[in-house]
């Protein structure tokens, strides 16, 4: 008889046909990789220089996701359009997929994105290692278009604080400034977001409980159009290792 193992990975298996592009295929599994996947439908993305269908872009519930080799990345967005209560690992290029390629408000979201790639590889221009917590409206399917897009940077404070004034003025242009002001030219501004203010971000030391929970806790807040939160609710976000 065969085993409990044996019997689950055959229920979890992906009946593959010929690959067609835009092939789309009904899979009725209950679960897999902890993700509940009921009546979920795939579709069959191909690479287009390799031809490649190992990748399978899904809707369940009216909300997208990925699947490399049957893990999922993003997880499947609430009925709400967001995201479920957690940290969800995620590469830039599936936050592509998800929240531009398949979001509404996709010209407006491409900009925010190419700011966010921009953003990244400047952190990492500065930084040996890191992890960005993503979050904000561009997060949702929210019909409004987002504004822009909420960092968390969170860095070990073993690197930071070695660094010089020059470093540090790099650092500085990468974290949303508060209650600024300057002589030349005149500005006294209450807040100044980098990348032209389509990034909205902040540094978390990385060593700091209370930091960490902090920004974890604020991560997880529900907003209305209006930014206000509504009590009782909470959605995830996404991390980002560079």
């Amino acid at each position: 008889m065969p085993s409990g193992s044996s019997r689950r990975a055959r229920r979890l298996k992906l009946t593959r046909r010929h690959p067609v592009a835009g092939r789309r295929l009904v899979h009725k599994h209950r679960s897999t990789g902890g993700i509940n996947l009921r009546e979920l439908i795939s579709e069959r993305v191909p690479d287009q220089a390799t031809n490649d269908y190992s990748r399978y872009r899904f809707v369940a519930g009216g909300a997208g996701g990925t699947v490399h080799g049957g893990h999922s990345l993003i997880p499947p967005l609430t009925p709400g359009g967001m995201l479920p209560v957690g940290r969800h690992p995620a590469t830039l290029e599936e936050i592509h997929d998800v929240f531009v390629a398949n979001a509404p408000n996709r010209s407006h979201r491409e900009r925010l994105y190419s700011a966010l790639e921009l953003y990244a590889g400047l952190v990492q221009d500065l930084l040996p290692r890191a992890t960005l917590w993503v979050d904000g409206g561009f997060c949702t399917y929210k019909t409004k278009p987002p504004k822009d897009i909420d960092l968390a940077l969170v860095a070990s404070s073993r690197l930071t604080r070695h660094f010089d004034e020059e470093e540090w003025r790099r650092m500085s242009q990468l974290l949303t400034l508060q209650h600024l002001s300057a002589q030349a030219p005149p500005t006294l501004a209450s807040r100044v977001q980098p990348m032209g203010g389509l990034i909205d971000a902040f540094l978390v030391e990385e060593e700091d409980p209370a930091d960490i929970a902090l920004w974890d806790y604020n991560w997880s807040l529900v907003k209305d159009d209006d930014g206000k939160i509504i009590e009782g609710e909470r959605k995830g976000y996404l991390e980002v290792a560079l």
